[in-house]
């Protein structure tokens, strides 16, 4: 589907390689779980098309959201997709690499849904992108770094990656001095494993972080009630039922 359209917005999705799915609605939907003030300035790290921005401009209406993207046909599309948006005027773009970006501003949240380079997650197709695009991946680690000098004393910093990636992440993100606060494990359905997790970290070290579990589907294939909710807000009806 090369235009993905929601309750408020629309994307289109000709050039960026990283297409909207299930899980990146998901991760979109939970900013206000995450974070439930109205944030003045707001990091996307790893844009592409602008989907998880256009949530957040929807769920915060008065923050300033800031779409940083790396590749510059991607950048282009992204810069398309928010000036089709109502909120084109509290959307900017930034065609830069993160592991050299600057700012004089600090951010009160920082959210990314980064590429994942595990050899079991890559179809063969994505594992010879990224051999032709080496440069373009941002590892853990440098994601981290960047956003332990850019985010405020008080804000707050949100992610997906793989669920078996967890525990190491956890340490990486100590190193930096982010620790978790809340915490989302995502399953297709009960009986499968869980295969995402959905994290908010920040500077304040809580001792017992808050764990959520999310499925997303029930009995008859139906999608959780839950979920529904979270997803209400973007997702037009006709969504649900595909």
């Amino acid at each position: 589907m090369s235009v993905f359209k929601f309750k408020q917005f629309q994307i289109q999705q000709f050039v960026n390689s990283q297409k909207i799915t299930t899980d990146t609605c998901v991760f979109g939907s939970l900013f206000k779980q995450f974070y439930p003030y109205n944030p003045e300035r707001v990091l996307d790290v790893g844009a592409g098309t602008g989907v998880l921005s256009l949530m957040a401009a929807q769920y915060y209406p008065s923050s300033k959201i800031y779409g940083l993207e790396i590749d510059c046909d991607s950048c282009l599309e992204l810069k398309q997709n928010y000036s089709l948006s109502s909120w084109a005027n509290r959307l900017e773009t930034i065609n830069e690499d993160f592991r050299s970006f600057e700012s004089k501003h600090k951010f009160d949240l920082i959210f990314s849904n980064p590429p994942f380079f595990s050899n079991s997650l890559l179809s063969d197709k994505l594992s010879k992108t990224r051999v032709r695009h080496q440069d373009f991946s941002l590892s853990a680690s440098e994601l981290l770094l960047g956003v332990s000098t850019l985010l405020n004393p008080e804000g707050v910093f949100i992610c997906i990656y793989p669920f078996d990636f967890l525990e190491e992440f956890l340490k990486m993100a100590a190193n930096f001095k982010l620790y978790p606060q809340i915490l989302y494990s995502f399953q297709h359905t009960s009986s499968h494993p869980k295969h995402r997790f959905a994290i908010s970290l920040s500077h304040n070290i809580r001792e017992n972080y808050e764990t959520r579990e999310l499925v997303f589907k029930i009995e008859q294939n139906h999608y959780s009630p839950f979920l529904k909710e979270l997803l209400g807000p973007f997702y037009l009806e006709k969504a649900f039922k595909e």
